[in-house]
Protein backbone atom coordinates (compact mmCIF):
# COMPACT_ATOMS: atom_id res chain seq x y z
CA UNK A 1 0.00 0.00 0.00
CA UNK A 2 0.79 3.63 -0.22
CA UNK A 3 1.84 6.09 2.89
CA UNK A 4 1.87 9.75 2.38
CA UNK A 5 5.30 11.51 4.52
CA UNK A 6 4.14 14.93 5.25
CA UNK A 7 7.61 15.85 6.46
CA UNK A 8 9.01 14.61 3.22
CA UNK A 9 6.47 15.06 1.18
CA UNK A 10 7.08 11.57 -0.49
CA UNK A 11 4.60 8.72 -1.09
CA UNK A 12 6.42 5.47 -0.24
CA UNK A 13 5.22 2.12 -1.01
CA UNK A 14 4.65 0.32 2.36
CA UNK A 15 4.49 -3.45 3.17
CA UNK A 16 1.44 -5.39 4.12
CA UNK A 17 0.64 -9.26 4.74
CA UNK A 18 3.21 -11.28 3.91
CA UNK A 19 6.00 -9.25 2.81
CA UNK A 20 5.70 -7.09 5.77
CA UNK A 21 6.11 -10.26 8.02
CA UNK A 22 9.19 -11.05 5.98
CA UNK A 23 10.80 -8.06 6.39
CA UNK A 24 10.24 -7.80 9.79
CA UNK A 25 12.28 -11.03 10.88
CA UNK A 26 15.56 -10.65 8.39
CA UNK A 27 17.77 -11.75 11.44
CA UNK A 28 21.03 -11.02 8.78
CA UNK A 29 20.80 -7.36 8.70
CA UNK A 30 19.32 -6.36 12.12
CA UNK A 31 23.68 -6.38 13.11
CA UNK A 32 24.64 -5.07 9.82
CA UNK A 33 21.43 -2.03 10.36
CA UNK A 34 23.35 -1.52 14.07
CA UNK A 35 26.69 -1.54 12.88
CA UNK A 36 26.15 1.07 10.08
CA UNK A 37 24.64 3.33 12.74
CA UNK A 38 27.35 2.87 14.72
CA UNK A 39 29.96 3.86 12.26
CA UNK A 40 27.51 6.70 10.81
CA UNK A 41 27.34 8.19 14.81
CA UNK A 42 31.71 8.10 14.32
CA UNK A 43 31.32 9.94 10.93
CA UNK A 44 28.64 12.42 12.39
CA UNK A 45 30.95 13.03 15.34
CA UNK A 46 33.66 14.09 12.25
CA UNK A 47 31.25 16.71 11.31
CA UNK A 48 31.46 15.68 7.77
CA UNK A 49 28.24 14.29 6.58
CA UNK A 50 25.84 16.77 5.40
CA UNK A 51 24.49 15.10 2.29
CA UNK A 52 20.58 14.20 1.49
CA UNK A 53 22.06 10.93 0.29
CA UNK A 54 23.54 10.24 3.80
CA UNK A 55 19.95 11.04 5.39
CA UNK A 56 18.35 8.78 2.70
CA UNK A 57 20.78 6.03 3.99
CA UNK A 58 20.15 6.62 7.74
CA UNK A 59 15.96 6.05 6.73
CA UNK A 60 16.76 3.78 5.17
CA UNK A 61 18.43 0.92 7.18
CA UNK A 62 15.54 2.56 10.27
CA UNK A 63 12.83 1.78 7.72
CA UNK A 64 13.59 -1.34 5.49
CA UNK A 65 11.32 -3.39 7.42
CA UNK A 66 8.31 -1.12 6.50
CA UNK A 67 9.10 0.34 3.45
CA UNK A 68 10.33 -0.12 -0.43
CA UNK A 69 13.77 0.70 -0.90
CA UNK A 70 13.30 1.02 -4.82
CA UNK A 71 17.00 2.86 -4.99
CA UNK A 72 19.09 0.64 -2.01
CA UNK A 73 21.77 -0.12 -4.89
CA UNK A 74 22.23 3.90 -5.90
CA UNK A 75 22.67 4.63 -2.07
CA UNK A 76 24.63 1.91 -1.40
CA UNK A 77 26.91 3.09 -4.33
CA UNK A 78 26.97 6.80 -2.91
CA UNK A 79 27.81 5.31 0.48
CA UNK A 80 31.00 3.08 -1.09
CA UNK A 81 31.99 6.13 -2.73
CA UNK A 82 31.72 8.87 -0.03
CA UNK A 83 32.21 7.50 3.24
CA UNK A 84 34.63 4.85 2.96
CA UNK A 85 38.01 7.64 2.22
CA UNK A 86 37.13 9.31 5.84
CA UNK A 87 37.27 6.20 7.76
CA UNK A 88 41.04 4.58 8.57
CA UNK A 89 41.66 0.74 8.77
CA UNK A 90 40.06 -1.55 9.57
CA UNK A 91 36.41 0.19 9.92
CA UNK A 92 36.85 1.13 6.11
CA UNK A 93 37.11 -2.65 5.20
CA UNK A 94 34.48 -3.00 7.68
CA UNK A 95 32.01 -0.41 6.09
CA UNK A 96 32.31 -1.71 2.77
CA UNK A 97 31.46 -5.30 4.29
CA UNK A 98 28.46 -3.99 5.65
CA UNK A 99 26.83 -1.88 2.76
CA UNK A 100 27.54 -4.69 0.64
CA UNK A 101 26.01 -7.05 2.92
CA UNK A 102 22.95 -4.86 3.34
CA UNK A 103 22.58 -4.39 -0.61
CA UNK A 104 22.78 -7.77 -1.51
CA UNK A 105 20.53 -8.90 1.32
CA UNK A 106 17.78 -6.37 0.71
CA UNK A 107 18.49 -7.37 -2.96
CA UNK A 108 17.19 -10.74 -2.79
CA UNK A 109 13.90 -9.99 -1.03
CA UNK A 110 13.23 -7.69 -3.69
CA UNK A 111 14.53 -10.29 -6.44
CA UNK A 112 10.66 -11.93 -5.34
CA UNK A 113 8.83 -8.78 -4.27
CA UNK A 114 9.43 -7.22 -7.59
CA UNK A 115 7.86 -10.17 -9.59
CA UNK A 116 4.11 -9.91 -7.81
CA UNK A 117 4.64 -6.12 -6.87
CA UNK A 118 4.49 -3.15 -9.70
CA UNK A 119 6.81 -0.91 -10.82
CA UNK A 120 6.02 2.86 -10.35
CA UNK A 121 6.66 4.42 -13.32
CA UNK A 122 6.14 8.80 -13.22
CA UNK A 123 6.34 10.32 -16.05
CA UNK A 124 7.64 13.90 -15.15
CA UNK A 125 6.94 16.67 -18.06
CA UNK A 126 9.09 18.66 -17.13
CA UNK A 127 12.04 16.55 -16.67
CA UNK A 128 13.75 16.89 -20.31
CA UNK A 129 17.29 16.52 -21.39
CA UNK A 130 19.88 18.79 -21.24
CA UNK A 131 22.25 19.42 -23.96
CA UNK A 132 25.14 17.47 -22.62
CA UNK A 133 25.58 15.19 -19.35
CA UNK A 134 29.25 15.35 -17.65
CA UNK A 135 30.33 11.91 -16.75
CA UNK A 136 31.87 13.20 -13.57
CA UNK A 137 27.81 14.83 -12.46
CA UNK A 138 27.00 10.88 -13.33
CA UNK A 139 29.45 9.38 -10.84
CA UNK A 140 28.63 11.43 -7.82
CA UNK A 141 24.59 11.62 -8.84
CA UNK A 142 24.55 14.29 -5.75
CA UNK A 143 23.26 17.47 -5.17
CA UNK A 144 25.33 18.69 -8.13
CA UNK A 145 23.25 17.51 -11.02
CA UNK A 146 19.46 18.51 -11.03
CA UNK A 147 16.47 16.13 -10.19
CA UNK A 148 15.21 16.64 -13.94
CA UNK A 149 18.42 15.86 -15.44
CA UNK A 150 18.65 12.44 -13.41
CA UNK A 151 14.87 11.43 -14.25
CA UNK A 152 15.80 12.93 -17.71
CA UNK A 153 19.01 10.36 -18.12
CA UNK A 154 17.63 7.44 -16.10
CA UNK A 155 14.45 7.47 -18.75
CA UNK A 156 16.86 7.01 -21.09
CA UNK A 157 18.81 4.73 -20.35
CA UNK A 158 15.77 2.77 -19.79
CA UNK A 159 14.55 2.77 -23.12
CA UNK A 160 17.78 1.84 -24.91
CA UNK A 161 18.09 -1.05 -21.94
CA UNK A 162 21.37 0.40 -20.54
CA UNK A 163 22.24 1.66 -16.83
CA UNK A 164 24.13 4.37 -15.33
CA UNK A 165 26.66 2.08 -14.63
CA UNK A 166 26.56 0.98 -17.88
CA UNK A 167 27.13 4.60 -18.75
CA UNK A 168 30.03 5.22 -16.19
CA UNK A 169 31.87 2.43 -17.59
CA UNK A 170 31.83 3.82 -20.92
CA UNK A 171 33.35 6.67 -20.11
CA UNK A 172 35.90 4.99 -17.25
CA UNK A 173 36.48 1.39 -18.52
CA UNK A 174 40.50 1.30 -18.97
CA UNK A 175 40.01 -1.34 -21.57
CA UNK A 176 39.52 0.83 -25.02
CA UNK A 177 37.83 -2.07 -26.83
CA UNK A 178 35.44 -2.50 -24.13
CA UNK A 179 34.65 1.11 -23.23
CA UNK A 180 34.31 1.60 -27.20
CA UNK A 181 31.58 -1.69 -27.34
CA UNK A 182 29.66 -0.16 -25.13
CA UNK A 183 28.98 3.21 -26.59
CA UNK A 184 28.78 1.76 -29.90
CA UNK A 185 26.13 -0.64 -27.96
CA UNK A 186 24.37 2.44 -26.60
CA UNK A 187 24.52 4.33 -30.11
CA UNK A 188 23.12 1.51 -31.83
CA UNK A 189 20.17 1.08 -29.39
CA UNK A 190 19.35 4.85 -29.83
CA UNK A 191 19.05 4.49 -33.50
CA UNK A 192 16.94 1.36 -33.20
CA UNK A 193 14.67 3.06 -30.54
CA UNK A 194 14.42 6.33 -32.89
CA UNK A 195 13.57 4.32 -36.30
CA UNK A 196 10.63 2.31 -34.01
CA UNK A 197 9.21 5.93 -32.78
CA UNK A 198 9.38 7.10 -36.66
CA UNK A 199 7.92 4.08 -37.90
CA UNK A 200 5.48 3.41 -35.32
CA UNK A 201 4.26 6.65 -34.05
CA UNK A 202 5.17 9.61 -36.60
CA UNK A 203 4.03 6.79 -39.57
CA UNK A 204 6.09 8.76 -42.26
CA UNK A 205 4.66 12.31 -41.67
CA UNK A 206 8.34 13.15 -40.08
CA UNK A 207 11.36 11.95 -39.33
CA UNK A 208 13.66 12.70 -36.23
CA UNK A 209 16.85 11.47 -35.36
CA UNK A 210 18.54 12.03 -31.92
CA UNK A 211 22.57 11.72 -32.39
CA UNK A 212 24.42 10.14 -29.09
CA UNK A 213 28.21 11.29 -28.90
CA UNK A 214 30.48 10.72 -26.41
CA UNK A 215 32.75 13.39 -26.45
CA UNK A 216 35.66 13.13 -23.67
CA UNK A 217 33.91 13.23 -20.64
CA UNK A 218 30.70 14.27 -22.18
CA UNK A 219 27.62 12.86 -23.32
CA UNK A 220 26.25 14.73 -25.71
CA UNK A 221 22.37 14.95 -27.50
CA UNK A 222 21.52 16.61 -30.60
CA UNK A 223 18.27 16.29 -32.86
CA UNK A 224 17.12 16.54 -36.21
CA UNK A 225 14.75 16.56 -38.19
CA UNK A 226 15.08 14.28 -41.88
CA UNK A 227 13.65 17.41 -44.24
CA UNK A 228 16.00 19.82 -43.21
CA UNK A 229 19.63 19.94 -43.02
CA UNK A 230 22.09 19.93 -40.00
CA UNK A 231 20.76 19.47 -36.58
CA UNK A 232 20.22 20.98 -33.31
CA UNK A 233 21.00 21.12 -29.64
CA UNK A 234 18.32 18.93 -27.76
CA UNK A 235 17.13 22.55 -25.65
CA UNK A 236 16.49 24.00 -29.55
CA UNK A 237 14.21 21.82 -30.98
CA UNK A 238 10.32 22.32 -30.69
CA UNK A 239 8.38 21.26 -27.21
CA UNK A 240 5.73 19.38 -28.38
CA UNK A 241 8.98 16.90 -30.26
CA UNK A 242 10.75 17.06 -26.78
CA UNK A 243 7.78 15.82 -24.80
CA UNK A 244 6.87 13.38 -27.61
CA UNK A 245 9.84 11.89 -27.42
CA UNK A 246 10.34 12.13 -23.83
CA UNK A 247 7.05 10.24 -23.29
CA UNK A 248 8.13 7.48 -25.95
CA UNK A 249 11.12 6.93 -23.65
CA UNK A 250 9.40 7.06 -20.50
CA UNK A 251 6.59 4.25 -21.97
CA UNK A 252 9.45 2.15 -24.05
CA UNK A 253 11.34 1.99 -20.28
CA UNK A 254 8.11 1.04 -18.79
CA UNK A 255 7.96 -1.93 -21.24
CA UNK A 256 10.85 -3.53 -19.53
CA UNK A 257 9.31 -4.00 -16.38
CA UNK A 258 6.95 -6.94 -15.68
CA UNK A 259 4.63 -5.09 -13.90
CA UNK A 260 3.91 -1.29 -14.37
CA UNK A 261 2.14 1.46 -13.33
CA UNK A 262 2.40 4.81 -15.28
CA UNK A 263 1.22 7.80 -14.03
CA UNK A 264 1.25 10.57 -16.67
CA UNK A 265 -0.15 14.45 -15.99
CA UNK A 266 -1.67 15.75 -18.96
CA UNK A 267 0.17 13.55 -21.37
CA UNK A 268 -0.10 15.58 -25.11
CA UNK A 269 -0.33 18.81 -24.07
CA UNK A 270 1.94 20.08 -26.24
CA UNK A 271 0.97 18.24 -29.19
CA UNK A 272 -1.80 18.84 -32.14
CA UNK A 273 -5.02 16.58 -32.13
CA UNK A 274 -3.00 14.37 -34.70
CA UNK A 275 -0.73 13.35 -32.56
CA UNK A 276 -2.49 13.27 -29.16
CA UNK A 277 -4.79 10.69 -30.99
CA UNK A 278 -1.72 8.81 -31.63
CA UNK A 279 -0.30 9.43 -27.76
CA UNK A 280 -4.19 7.70 -26.85
CA UNK A 281 -3.38 4.65 -29.06
CA UNK A 282 0.20 4.44 -27.50
CA UNK A 283 -1.74 4.57 -24.02
CA UNK A 284 -3.89 1.60 -25.18
CA UNK A 285 -1.25 -0.52 -26.64
CA UNK A 286 1.10 -0.13 -23.41
CA UNK A 287 -2.20 -0.71 -20.99
CA UNK A 288 -1.79 -4.69 -21.59
CA UNK A 289 -1.68 -7.70 -19.28
CA UNK A 290 0.00 -6.55 -16.52
CA UNK A 291 0.77 -2.90 -17.78
CA UNK A 292 -1.73 -0.08 -16.34
CA UNK A 293 -1.16 3.56 -17.39
CA UNK A 294 -3.13 6.33 -15.04
CA UNK A 295 -3.12 9.72 -16.31
CA UNK A 296 -4.90 12.86 -16.33
CA UNK A 297 -6.17 15.11 -18.79
CA UNK A 298 -8.57 17.69 -20.54
CA UNK A 299 -8.18 16.91 -23.88
CA UNK A 300 -11.38 14.75 -25.24
CA UNK A 301 -8.91 13.64 -27.58
CA UNK A 302 -7.01 11.40 -25.06
CA UNK A 303 -10.48 9.77 -23.84
CA UNK A 304 -11.81 6.86 -25.28
CA UNK A 305 -15.14 6.61 -25.65
CA UNK A 306 -15.65 3.02 -25.56
CA UNK A 307 -14.52 2.80 -22.32
CA UNK A 308 -16.23 5.38 -20.48
CA UNK A 309 -16.14 3.14 -17.16
CA UNK A 310 -12.73 3.82 -16.56
CA UNK A 311 -13.27 7.48 -16.45
CA UNK A 312 -12.63 9.03 -12.73
CA UNK A 313 -13.62 12.70 -12.83
CA UNK A 314 -12.13 15.28 -10.80
CA UNK A 315 -14.86 17.66 -9.40
CA UNK A 316 -14.62 20.97 -7.72
CA UNK A 317 -16.44 20.81 -4.80
CA UNK A 318 -16.74 23.94 -1.97
CA UNK A 319 -12.84 24.53 -1.04
CA UNK A 320 -11.76 21.32 -2.44
CA UNK A 321 -12.33 18.41 -4.90
CA UNK A 322 -13.33 15.22 -5.08
CA UNK A 323 -13.12 11.83 -7.23
CA UNK A 324 -15.88 10.46 -8.85
CA UNK A 325 -16.58 7.78 -11.13
CA UNK A 326 -18.06 9.26 -14.75
CA UNK A 327 -21.78 7.37 -14.28
CA UNK A 328 -21.83 9.26 -10.93
CA UNK A 329 -21.63 12.75 -11.92
CA UNK A 330 -25.00 14.41 -12.18
CA UNK A 331 -25.27 16.92 -15.21
CA UNK A 332 -25.45 19.87 -13.25
CA UNK A 333 -24.01 23.71 -14.60
CA UNK A 334 -20.93 23.31 -11.43
CA UNK A 335 -19.94 19.93 -13.09
CA UNK A 336 -20.21 21.04 -17.11
CA UNK A 337 -16.39 21.75 -17.41
CA UNK A 338 -15.93 18.53 -16.05
CA UNK A 339 -17.89 16.74 -18.94
CA UNK A 340 -17.29 19.02 -21.41
CA UNK A 341 -14.05 16.95 -23.03
CA UNK A 342 -16.08 13.58 -22.32
CA UNK A 343 -19.12 14.96 -24.23
CA UNK A 344 -16.39 15.52 -27.10
CA UNK A 345 -15.19 11.89 -26.99
CA UNK A 346 -18.62 10.20 -26.56
CA UNK A 347 -18.97 12.29 -30.44
CA UNK A 348 -21.13 15.57 -29.96
CA UNK A 349 -19.16 18.47 -31.89
CA UNK A 350 -19.60 21.17 -29.06
CA UNK A 351 -17.71 23.08 -31.72
CA UNK A 352 -21.32 22.87 -33.71
CA UNK A 353 -22.73 24.88 -30.68
CA UNK A 354 -20.69 27.67 -31.51
CA UNK A 355 -22.30 27.83 -35.32
CA UNK A 356 -26.01 28.96 -35.17
CA UNK A 357 -28.11 29.15 -38.17
CA UNK A 358 -29.50 31.86 -40.00
CA UNK A 359 -31.84 29.87 -42.77
CA UNK A 360 -33.64 27.96 -39.84
CA UNK A 361 -34.79 27.65 -36.05
CA UNK A 362 -31.72 27.62 -33.53
CA UNK A 363 -33.41 25.77 -30.67
CA UNK A 364 -31.75 26.40 -27.09
CA UNK A 365 -31.42 23.41 -24.58
CA UNK A 366 -30.22 23.43 -21.24
CA UNK A 367 -27.00 20.61 -22.02
CA UNK A 368 -26.06 17.94 -24.03
CA UNK A 369 -28.25 15.20 -22.65
CA UNK A 370 -31.23 17.60 -23.78
CA UNK A 371 -29.44 17.86 -27.21
CA UNK A 372 -29.49 14.00 -27.37
CA UNK A 373 -32.98 13.02 -26.89
CA UNK A 374 -34.21 16.28 -29.03
CA UNK A 375 -32.40 15.28 -32.11
CA UNK A 376 -32.89 11.51 -31.91
CA UNK A 377 -36.58 12.12 -31.70
CA UNK A 378 -36.47 14.50 -34.79
CA UNK A 379 -34.88 12.16 -36.47
CA UNK A 380 -37.09 9.26 -35.82
CA UNK A 381 -40.56 10.92 -36.00
CA UNK A 382 -39.06 11.93 -39.86
CA UNK A 383 -39.06 15.93 -39.25
CA UNK A 384 -37.72 17.30 -42.67
CA UNK A 385 -34.59 18.96 -42.87
CA UNK A 386 -35.59 22.25 -43.32
CA UNK A 387 -37.93 22.18 -40.83
CA UNK A 388 -35.68 20.52 -38.16
CA UNK A 389 -34.09 23.15 -35.48
CA UNK A 390 -30.46 23.57 -35.07
CA UNK A 391 -29.73 22.59 -31.61
CA UNK A 392 -27.69 24.70 -29.27
CA UNK A 393 -27.05 22.98 -25.78
CA UNK A 394 -25.76 25.09 -22.68
CA UNK A 395 -24.13 24.39 -20.10
CA UNK A 396 -26.68 24.47 -17.98
CA UNK A 397 -29.71 26.62 -17.38
CA UNK A 398 -28.04 29.02 -15.63
CA UNK A 399 -26.04 30.05 -19.27
CA UNK A 400 -28.90 29.91 -21.10
CA UNK A 401 -29.65 34.05 -20.91
CA UNK A 402 -25.96 34.54 -22.03
CA UNK A 403 -26.45 32.45 -25.21
CA UNK A 404 -30.19 34.51 -25.76
CA UNK A 405 -27.98 37.36 -25.56
CA UNK A 406 -25.64 36.52 -28.37
CA UNK A 407 -28.09 35.23 -30.82
CA UNK A 408 -30.25 38.81 -30.61
CA UNK A 409 -27.32 40.63 -31.17
CA UNK A 410 -27.00 38.40 -34.35
CA UNK A 411 -30.19 38.37 -35.07
CA UNK A 412 -31.21 34.57 -35.63
CA UNK A 413 -34.30 33.07 -34.68
CA UNK A 414 -34.31 30.75 -32.04
CA UNK A 415 -36.97 29.34 -29.17
CA UNK A 416 -36.22 27.94 -26.04
CA UNK A 417 -36.38 24.45 -24.14
CA UNK A 418 -36.30 24.34 -20.30
CA UNK A 419 -36.46 21.77 -17.61
CA UNK A 420 -39.49 22.30 -15.13
CA UNK A 421 -37.26 22.35 -12.25
CA UNK A 422 -35.76 25.00 -9.92
CA UNK A 423 -33.09 25.82 -11.98
CA UNK A 424 -35.19 25.72 -15.34
CA UNK A 425 -37.88 28.29 -13.75
CA UNK A 426 -35.63 30.80 -12.17
CA UNK A 427 -33.97 31.24 -15.51
CA UNK A 428 -37.54 31.37 -17.18
CA UNK A 429 -38.11 34.01 -15.11
CA UNK A 430 -34.49 35.78 -15.93
CA UNK A 431 -35.62 35.20 -19.38
CA UNK A 432 -38.95 37.08 -19.29
CA UNK A 433 -37.39 39.86 -17.61
CA UNK A 434 -34.68 40.70 -19.74
CA UNK A 435 -36.09 39.22 -22.60
CA UNK A 436 -40.19 39.64 -22.22
CA UNK A 437 -40.57 41.58 -25.09
CA UNK A 438 -38.53 40.37 -27.93
CA UNK A 439 -41.27 37.73 -28.58
CA UNK A 440 -39.94 33.88 -28.77
CA UNK A 441 -41.13 30.63 -27.57
CA UNK A 442 -39.89 29.42 -24.23
CA UNK A 443 -40.92 26.29 -23.52
CA UNK A 444 -41.37 23.95 -20.35
CA UNK A 445 -41.03 19.80 -21.19
CA UNK A 446 -43.87 19.14 -19.03
CA UNK A 447 -46.79 20.74 -17.30
CA UNK A 448 -45.34 18.97 -14.28
CA UNK A 449 -43.43 21.14 -11.90
CA UNK A 450 -40.08 18.52 -11.52
CA UNK A 451 -40.07 17.52 -14.68
CA UNK A 452 -37.04 17.39 -16.98
CA UNK A 453 -36.35 15.96 -20.37
CA UNK A 454 -35.90 12.54 -19.36
CA UNK A 455 -39.46 12.94 -18.08
CA UNK A 456 -40.76 12.95 -21.83
CA UNK A 457 -39.30 9.24 -22.01
CA UNK A 458 -42.09 6.70 -20.94
CA UNK A 459 -41.01 4.30 -18.40
CA UNK A 460 -40.90 1.40 -19.96
CA UNK A 461 -38.02 3.13 -22.98
CA UNK A 462 -36.22 5.02 -19.94
CA UNK A 463 -36.04 1.24 -18.01
CA UNK A 464 -34.93 -0.35 -21.60
CA UNK A 465 -32.11 2.87 -22.00
CA UNK A 466 -30.66 2.12 -18.39
CA UNK A 467 -30.35 -0.95 -18.09
CA UNK A 468 -28.84 -2.38 -14.73
CA UNK A 469 -28.40 1.35 -13.70
CA UNK A 470 -32.29 1.74 -13.62
CA UNK A 471 -33.51 4.21 -11.11
CA UNK A 472 -37.35 6.12 -11.85
CA UNK A 473 -36.07 8.66 -8.51
CA UNK A 474 -32.30 9.19 -9.65
CA UNK A 475 -32.69 10.52 -13.34
CA UNK A 476 -30.17 13.27 -13.23
CA UNK A 477 -27.19 10.21 -12.86
CA UNK A 478 -24.74 9.81 -15.94
CA UNK A 479 -27.42 12.13 -17.74
CA UNK A 480 -25.41 12.67 -21.08
CA UNK A 481 -23.98 8.87 -21.02
CA UNK A 482 -28.11 7.28 -20.56
CA UNK A 483 -28.66 10.49 -23.43
CA UNK A 484 -26.49 9.27 -25.38
CA UNK A 485 -27.50 5.58 -25.35
CA UNK A 486 -30.99 6.37 -26.29
CA UNK A 487 -29.81 8.20 -29.14
CA UNK A 488 -27.70 5.10 -30.35
CA UNK A 489 -30.92 3.10 -29.92
CA UNK A 490 -33.09 5.03 -31.50
CA UNK A 491 -30.82 5.33 -34.76
CA UNK A 492 -30.04 1.55 -34.78
CA UNK A 493 -33.50 0.66 -34.45
CA UNK A 494 -32.75 -1.19 -31.16
CA UNK A 495 -35.26 0.96 -29.64
CA UNK A 496 -38.81 2.18 -31.38
CA UNK A 497 -40.13 4.84 -28.93
CA UNK A 498 -44.04 3.69 -27.76
CA UNK A 499 -46.35 5.49 -28.07
CA UNK A 500 -46.27 7.58 -24.72
CA UNK A 501 -42.51 9.35 -25.45
CA UNK A 502 -43.83 9.88 -29.13
CA UNK A 503 -46.82 11.97 -27.73
CA UNK A 504 -44.75 13.54 -25.37
CA UNK A 505 -42.29 14.83 -27.53
CA UNK A 506 -45.05 15.53 -30.91
CA UNK A 507 -46.67 17.99 -27.91
CA UNK A 508 -43.44 19.65 -27.14
CA UNK A 509 -42.44 20.01 -31.16
CA UNK A 510 -46.05 21.16 -32.15
CA UNK A 511 -45.71 24.12 -29.11
CA UNK A 512 -42.05 24.76 -30.84
CA UNK A 513 -44.02 25.31 -34.30
CA UNK A 514 -41.33 21.99 -35.36
CA UNK A 515 -44.38 19.76 -36.10
CA UNK A 516 -48.17 20.56 -36.79
CA UNK A 517 -49.41 17.20 -34.51
CA UNK A 518 -53.22 16.20 -34.41
CA UNK A 519 -53.19 15.45 -31.05
CA UNK A 520 -52.13 18.85 -30.25
CA UNK A 521 -54.75 20.83 -27.40
CA UNK A 522 -55.51 24.42 -27.43
CA UNK A 523 -55.69 24.34 -23.59
CA UNK A 524 -52.45 22.85 -23.45
CA UNK A 525 -50.93 25.66 -26.17
CA UNK A 526 -52.49 28.13 -23.60
CA UNK A 527 -50.83 26.80 -20.70
CA UNK A 528 -47.93 26.76 -22.82
CA UNK A 529 -48.46 30.71 -23.18
CA UNK A 530 -49.57 31.62 -19.68
CA UNK A 531 -46.70 29.19 -18.01
CA UNK A 532 -44.45 32.93 -17.10
CA UNK A 533 -47.65 34.11 -15.07
CA UNK A 534 -47.75 30.83 -13.03
CA UNK A 535 -44.26 30.53 -11.89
Amino acid sequence: MFDYDKSTRRTRLSYIGFFFSAMQNIKELEHIRDDIKELGDYLAKKRILNDDNYQRLVWALKEYGRFYIPNISGLVSWALQNLIHHLEEPRKNKLKMLLESLRDALEKRYSAFRKVSPQIHLFEDAAEFPNAYNVDEVMAWDHRISRDKKVALERFLGAVGSSREELIAAFSEKNESVRNNIQDRIAKETRKLMREFNESYLKGSAEIELNVKFDGSYLRFTICNADTTGSVLWSEASSGVRWYLSAFFELKRALHSRNSIILIDEPAIHLHITAQKEVLKLLQTLAQGTKYVLYTTHSPYLIDKNRLGDVEAIVRQANTSIIENLTAIEDCPSRMEVLTPVCHALGYDMSMSLTPQTSRMNLVVEGISDAYYVNAMLTFLKVPDEDKPFVIPCQGAPSVPNVLSILLGWGLPFSVLLDYDEEGLKTSKKIDAAFGEVGFHVCMVSRDRGNQIENLLSSEDYRKVCGKDFDPKDIKKSKVAKAKRFAAMVESGELIPDETTIKNFNRIFDWLEILDWEGAFDDELEWYDKHHNKV
